[in-house]
């Protein structure tokens, strides 16, 4: 995972080439980039505590390795570059203060934002649904229950049920992402859509 990730949003070092030995050698550096990356995650409760990461020398260097790839001047040599670090070294090149070094560390932040939180978090949570039939029984139960929760909120804070509607888009989004990827059809968007509705009523 840490693999497609790094280059879908970094790029390619030495591009599409075929050749095995060139293949070889991104695969390395790909493994050495997510050991780095494993050696800075370890210690980030201790760095959300407030402790400096000067402290941990290992995680210190690997923080560093990791900065010295994503220079913008080694950015702009690799191939098929995402469009969001694109447009972050442009917004870095034309409104940062920063320093080269300081530029790279904050890729450095991208990359651990999207490796140890979002990217895990949508593999899994998309494996879950496509892997497991039977998810669209809890995510219709789980519906209700947040419809349920949501009136009696409204009621015990003397809160008219109607100005809680936001909360509905929520649900009607869930429905609509739910099906789209599982592939359902117009028809049963249209029924939860309308069960949402009715609920309201």
């Amino acid at each position: 995972m840490f693999e497609s990730g790094y280059l879908t949003l970094f790029g390619k070092e030495l591009g599409e080439d075929k050749c095995q030995a060139r293949q070889a050698a991104q695969k390395a550096l790909v493994l050495n980039a997510l050991e780095n990356f494993k050696e800075f995650d370890k210690i980030f409760p201790a760095l959300v505590a407030g402790l400096p990461i000067h402290v941990f020398k290992s995680a210190y260097s690997a923080r560093e390795n990791l900065a010295k790839t994503m220079y913008a001047d080694n950015l702009s040599k690799r191939e098929n570059v995402s469009d969001l670090i694109s447009m972050r070294m442009l917004l870095n090149d034309s409104l940062s203060t920063f320093n080269d070094l300081s530029k790279a560390r904050t890729h450095v932040a991208l990359l651990w934002a999207s490796q140890a939180n979002t990217l895990p978090a949508t593999f899994w949570s998309l494996f879950y649904m496509i892997r497991y039939n039977n998810t669209h029984l809890f995510h219709s139960r789980l519906s209700q229950q947040l419809l349920w929760r949501l009136r009696c909120w409204a009621d015990l804070k003397g809160i008219k049920y109607k100005g809680c509607l936001y909360c509905v888009d929520l649900i009607k989004f869930s429905a609509l992402s739910f099906y789209h990827l599982k592939g359902g059809t117009q028809d049963s968007v249209s029924q939860t859509l309308n069960w949402v509705q009715n609920s309201l009523s």
